[in-house]
Protein backbone atom coordinates (compact mmCIF):
# COMPACT_ATOMS: atom_id res chain seq x y z
CA UNK A 1 0.00 0.00 0.00
CA UNK A 2 1.40 3.08 -0.79
CA UNK A 3 0.42 7.01 -1.62
CA UNK A 4 2.18 10.17 -1.94
CA UNK A 5 0.67 12.37 0.69
CA UNK A 6 -0.56 15.66 0.03
CA UNK A 7 2.91 17.26 0.56
CA UNK A 8 3.25 18.35 -3.53
CA UNK A 9 2.34 22.25 -3.96
CA UNK A 10 2.08 21.90 -7.83
CA UNK A 11 1.18 18.81 -10.51
CA UNK A 12 4.95 19.16 -11.65
CA UNK A 13 6.11 18.06 -8.59
CA UNK A 14 3.76 15.67 -8.11
CA UNK A 15 3.80 13.77 -10.85
CA UNK A 16 7.92 13.84 -10.54
CA UNK A 17 7.54 12.24 -7.42
CA UNK A 18 4.83 9.62 -8.52
CA UNK A 19 6.83 8.96 -11.60
CA UNK A 20 9.99 8.49 -10.28
CA UNK A 21 8.59 5.57 -7.71
CA UNK A 22 6.36 3.91 -10.41
CA UNK A 23 9.30 4.19 -12.99
CA UNK A 24 11.61 2.37 -10.13
CA UNK A 25 9.36 0.09 -8.76
CA UNK A 26 8.32 -0.92 -12.12
CA UNK A 27 11.66 -2.57 -12.26
CA UNK A 28 11.06 -5.46 -9.40
CA UNK A 29 8.24 -8.03 -9.10
CA UNK A 30 6.80 -6.79 -5.89
CA UNK A 31 4.00 -8.48 -6.42
CA UNK A 32 1.13 -6.53 -5.57
CA UNK A 33 1.06 -2.25 -5.14
CA UNK A 34 -2.09 -1.32 -3.87
CA UNK A 35 -1.84 2.91 -4.61
CA UNK A 36 -4.25 4.93 -2.52
CA UNK A 37 -5.22 7.62 -3.91
CA UNK A 38 -6.04 10.74 -2.29
CA UNK A 39 -8.62 13.36 -0.24
CA UNK A 40 -8.40 16.67 0.41
CA UNK A 41 -8.91 18.05 4.02
CA UNK A 42 -11.86 19.80 4.93
CA UNK A 43 -11.35 23.20 5.19
CA UNK A 44 -14.37 23.57 7.74
CA UNK A 45 -14.18 20.44 9.74
CA UNK A 46 -14.17 22.68 13.10
CA UNK A 47 -17.83 23.32 11.95
CA UNK A 48 -18.88 20.49 10.63
CA UNK A 49 -20.31 18.06 13.27
CA UNK A 50 -22.11 15.50 11.27
CA UNK A 51 -21.19 13.53 7.75
CA UNK A 52 -22.28 15.15 4.66
CA UNK A 53 -25.12 13.33 2.51
CA UNK A 54 -23.52 13.35 -0.85
CA UNK A 55 -20.41 14.62 -2.65
CA UNK A 56 -21.89 17.95 -3.71
CA UNK A 57 -21.96 19.43 -0.45
CA UNK A 58 -18.10 18.99 0.03
CA UNK A 59 -16.36 22.32 -1.34
CA UNK A 60 -12.86 21.80 -1.96
CA UNK A 61 -10.63 24.38 -0.97
CA UNK A 62 -7.30 25.88 -2.27
CA UNK A 63 -6.17 25.66 0.95
CA UNK A 64 -2.26 23.72 1.32
CA UNK A 65 -3.33 23.14 -2.60
CA UNK A 66 -5.82 20.83 -1.89
CA UNK A 67 -7.62 22.01 -4.84
CA UNK A 68 -5.21 19.83 -6.93
CA UNK A 69 -6.20 16.66 -5.41
CA UNK A 70 -8.51 15.30 -8.26
CA UNK A 71 -5.73 15.88 -11.13
CA UNK A 72 -2.83 14.37 -8.56
CA UNK A 73 -5.27 11.51 -8.81
CA UNK A 74 -6.08 11.51 -12.26
CA UNK A 75 -2.49 11.41 -12.99
CA UNK A 76 -1.91 8.04 -10.55
CA UNK A 77 -4.76 6.45 -12.36
CA UNK A 78 -4.02 7.28 -16.36
CA UNK A 79 -0.34 6.12 -15.02
CA UNK A 80 -0.89 3.25 -13.22
CA UNK A 81 -3.74 1.71 -16.10
CA UNK A 82 -0.28 1.64 -18.74
CA UNK A 83 2.17 -0.59 -16.60
CA UNK A 84 2.38 -3.99 -17.01
CA UNK A 85 3.99 -5.19 -13.95
CA UNK A 86 4.11 -6.20 -11.09
CA UNK A 87 0.10 -5.77 -10.49
CA UNK A 88 -1.00 -2.33 -9.76
CA UNK A 89 -4.40 -1.64 -8.11
CA UNK A 90 -6.06 1.73 -7.13
CA UNK A 91 -7.47 1.70 -3.80
CA UNK A 92 -10.13 4.88 -4.80
CA UNK A 93 -10.87 6.22 -1.24
CA UNK A 94 -11.93 10.04 -2.30
CA UNK A 95 -15.88 10.11 -3.09
CA UNK A 96 -16.14 7.82 0.91
CA UNK A 97 -13.28 10.40 2.66
CA UNK A 98 -14.80 13.79 1.84
CA UNK A 99 -18.03 12.84 3.16
CA UNK A 100 -16.43 13.06 6.30
CA UNK A 101 -15.63 16.37 7.45
CA UNK A 102 -16.46 15.11 11.14
CA UNK A 103 -13.75 12.85 11.37
CA UNK A 104 -10.95 15.34 11.52
CA UNK A 105 -8.39 14.98 14.95
CA UNK A 106 -9.70 17.83 16.99
CA UNK A 107 -8.13 20.02 19.05
CA UNK A 108 -5.62 21.10 17.26
CA UNK A 109 -7.77 21.94 14.25
CA UNK A 110 -6.22 19.57 11.72
CA UNK A 111 -8.31 19.26 8.99
CA UNK A 112 -6.80 16.82 6.94
CA UNK A 113 -5.70 13.61 9.39
CA UNK A 114 -8.14 11.93 10.98
CA UNK A 115 -9.00 10.53 14.09
CA UNK A 116 -8.40 6.81 14.69
CA UNK A 117 -10.34 4.93 15.25
CA UNK A 118 -12.45 6.66 12.05
CA UNK A 119 -11.88 7.27 8.43
CA UNK A 120 -9.24 5.45 8.04
CA UNK A 121 -10.24 2.41 9.39
CA UNK A 122 -13.27 2.45 6.67
CA UNK A 123 -9.98 2.34 3.71
CA UNK A 124 -8.95 -0.99 5.37
CA UNK A 125 -12.59 -1.88 4.43
CA UNK A 126 -12.71 -1.28 1.24
CA UNK A 127 -9.15 -2.59 0.50
CA UNK A 128 -10.73 -5.98 2.21
CA UNK A 129 -13.69 -5.96 -0.29
CA UNK A 130 -11.38 -4.99 -3.42
CA UNK A 131 -9.07 -7.97 -2.60
CA UNK A 132 -11.96 -10.18 -1.67
CA UNK A 133 -12.63 -9.41 -5.33
CA UNK A 134 -9.19 -10.28 -6.89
Amino acid sequence: MVNTGLHHHSQDSFKQSFDLFFNEISKVDAGMVVFRLSSPGHANCTIDSTPFQSESEFEVSSKFSWDMVREYNKHAKETIQELPKPKFKILDVYGMTVLRPDGHLLPPHDCLHYKNPGVSDWWNHLLMTELDHE
